[in-house]
This record gives structure tokens, C-alpha cells and sequence, in this order.
């Protein structure tokens, strides 16, 4: 009889243990084709805060995986939005002249104004890249080292590291580009600040003197 009750004993554990292997390789599945799906998104476009698909544990490493994308994609958004703007191309035009010169305070403000809004939340999204930051969505969350593992396997050591790496690169050559065009632009208003002899005429700019139209010029055909 003991010995019966041992073998059952024995078999109950056997089957727990296999249970928890098909678990584990079920959940997992689940999380990785999530993983396939995210990666198929476009960081600067698309939404990555979406249903979450498995269970137990799985959960908590899945949702930092969208919680962190999603939280990166959003700051590409707002920097897009920034280097997308409308009224950033329209600094120099005649009817922004004729608005608001010639002491073009508006015009100043918000050329500084989103110089420091765009590079702070480029060093905002460059911080996030930071490993450490990176495996802050993962901490604190009373999670065995299993399942850390398995979050620094997709976050750390696959596609989205180099997805990641990849659009920082882009924005670091938008954002060096964004910081030219503002420097140049706001030459161009300095100047007209200083120049007085200057007027809106038909919808194109005039000068009253040949030296300021030729520094003008030169400094409009930097930004071209």
C-alpha cells in the first residue's frame, strides 16, 4: 500500500512537473508571437499599447514590453510633431515678415522655444535607449529571475534593440538638422531685427540697400 501511494505520489509530481513545462512553452509561444507582432510595427506611426494576450506571470514581462515601446514610440511621436510643424517652414516667408517684423518677438520666442522643447525630449528618448532604463520596466515587479530573463532575451538581445538603434540614428540626423535650421533661421530674423531698411512689397521682401539685400541673400542660401 506504501508502496503504491509512493508510486502515485511520484506521478502526481511527474505530471505537475510536465504540466508546468507545457505551460511555460505554451505562454511562451504566446509572448513570442506577440514579440513578431510588435516588431512589425512602425515606432514613429503605429500604437504598441494593445491587448495582452498571456497569462500568470507572462503578463507582467509582456506588458513591459509594450509599456516600454510604447512609452518610446510616444516620444518619437512628439518629436515628429515637432520636426513636422508648419510653422517651423514658414519663418521665413513675407506674410511671417509681415506679421510679426520688425521686432519679430513672437517669431523669436518660438524658434527658442522649440529648440529647447525638441532637444529636451531628444534627451529624453536618447535616456530611454540606456539599458538601465530599459530594465526599469521589468524591476520591482516580484518576479523570478526566469522571467527577467526572458524580458532581457526580447528587450536586450533581439530585433527590438536594433529596431531601437536604428531610430535613434535617424533622429540624431533629424535632430542635428532641426538645430541647423533653427540657428540659420533665427540669423536671418536677427538680422532683420538689426536692418531697418527693409519692407514687405507684393508679397516679397525689399531692401533699400544693396549690402543688406546681398547679406540676405547669403544668409538665405545657407538654409537652401
Amino acid at each position: 500500500m506504501k508502496k503504491l501511494v509512493v508510486k502515485l505520489f511520484l506521478i502526481i509530481i511527474i505530471l505537475s512537473a510536465l504540466a508546468n513545462v507545457f505551460y511555460r512553452k505554451y505562454e511562451e509561444q504566446i509572448l513570442k508571437n506577440e514579440v513578431n507582432n510588435l516588431i512589425t510595427k512602425n515606432l514613429a506611426e503605429d500604437n504598441f499599447n494593445t491587448k495582452i494576450k498571456t497569462n500568470g506571470k507572462y503578463i507582467e514581462v509582456e506588458s513591459a514590453i509594450k509599456t516600454y515601446l510604447n512609452d518610446y514610440s510616444n516620444n518619437v511621436k512628439e518629436i515628429l510633431v515637432i520636426i513636422n510643424d508648419d510653422n517651423l517652414k514658414s519663418i521665413l516667408s513675407a506674410k511671417n515678415y509681415e506679421i510679426d517684423g520688425p521686432s519679430f518677438v513672437n517669431t523669436t520666442n518660438y524658434l527658442l522655444t522649440t529648440r529647447e522643447n525638441f532637444n529636451t525630449k531628444m534627451e529624453k528618448l536618447i535616456e530611454l535607449t540606456n539599458e538601465e532604463n530599459i530594465l526599469s520596466y521589468i524591476k520591482n515587479k516580484d518576479l523570478s529571475n526566469y522571467y527577467e530573463e526572458l524580458y532581457k532575451k526580447y528587450m536586450l538581445k533581439e530585433q527590438f534593440k536594433q529596431e531601437i538603434e536604428d531610430s535613434i540614428l535617424d533622429l540624431k540626423q533629424s535632430s542635428e538638422n532641426i538645430n541647423n535650421l533653427i540657428e540659420k533661421e533665427k540669423k536671418v530674423i536677427d538680422f532683420l531685427i538689426i536692418c531697418k531698411g527693409w519692407a514687405i512689397k507684393e508679397n516679397q521682401i525689399i531692401f533699400s540697400s544693396e549690402a543688406d539685400l546681398a547679406t540676405y541673400n547669403n544668409l538665405i542660401s545657407e538654409i537652401s
